[in-house]
C-alpha cells in the first residue's frame, strides 16, 4: 500500500517515513497514495485546508491535540484514524494506516463517543424535523426499502404500512430517481451497500 507522509517539520517527516518504511506492506511515496498520514501539532484551519487540498479518501492524523469539533471538520475530508502523538509507535502507525486503507476507522474512545453524540444530535435536531435519516432518505423510504429487502411485494408493503399500492410504487420510483437506479433489485442492493438498511 502506498502512503503519503506529510509533517510540519523535517524531523517528524523523516521519523514517520522511516518507521513506516520498515514494514514490507508499506511503500512511502510522494504522490498517488492510497492513504495520507499527516503529522501535526493540533488540528486547526490550516490542517483542514491541507486535508481539502490532498483530496484523499483515507487520512490518518497524528496530533498532539485534537478537539471534538476539529475532528468533525476533518472527517468531512477523509479522516479515518487519529493517533495521539505520544502513542505513535511504528506498530500503532501501521495499524492505523492498514485500518484506514481497509475503509475502517481508528479513533480514541473519547473522540468516537463525541462523534456519535454529534451524529445523534444531527439526526434529532436537523434531519429528524424535516423527515430525513442520516442516510439521506425519509423514514417512509427507509421502511419501504426494509420491507422490499425482506421480499414483500408492493401490495404486501402497502398493507403493512397502511398505504395505497400507488404510494408504495411512488416511493420506490422516487428512490430510483434520487439515486439513479434502474429497478427494485438495484434499489435494495444500493440500500444495503450504502448502509441504509
Amino acid at each position: 500500500m502506498r502512503v503519503l507522509v506529510r509533517a510540519g517539520d523535517p524531523i517528524s517527516l523523516a521519523g514517520v517515513a522511516g518507521q513506516l518504511g520498515q514494514w514490507p506492506a508499506v511503500d512511502v511515496v510522494t504522490a498517488d497514495s492510497d492513504v495520507a498520514l499527516l503529522v501535526v501539532d493540533t488540528v486547526d484551519s490550516g490542517t483542514v485546508a491541507l486535508l481539502r487540498e490532498l483530496g484523499r479518501p483515507r487520512v490518518v492524523l497524528v496530533a498532539n491535540r485534537v478537539t471534538d469539533a476539529q475532528v468533525l471538520d476533518a472527517v468531512e475530508f477523509g479522516l479515518r484514524a487519529v493517533v495521539p502523538r505520544a502513542e505513535a509507535t511504528a506498530e500503532r502507525l501501521v495499524h492505523a494506516v492498514l485500518t484506514a486503507h481497509r475503509g475502517g476507522a481508528d479513533l480514541p474512545p473519547e473522540l468516537l463517543g463525541e462523534l456519535l453524540t454529534q451524529l445523534a444530535r444531527l439526526q434529532r435536531e436537523v434531519l429528524g424535523p424535516i423527515g430525513l435519516t442520516a442516510a439521506g432518505v425519509t423514514v417512509r423510504e427507509a421502511e419501504v426499502l426494509r420491507l422490499t429487502a425482506e421480499g414483500l411485494d408492493t401490495g404486501e408493503i402497502a398493507e403493512r404500512m397502511c398505504f395505497s399500492e400507488g404510494t408504495v410504487k411512488s416511493v420506490v420510483h422516487g428512490l430510483m430517481r434520487k439515486f439513479g437506479l434502474r429497478n427494485r433489485v438495484h434499489v435494495v442492493a444500493h440500500a444495503i451497500r450504502a448502509g441504509i438498511i
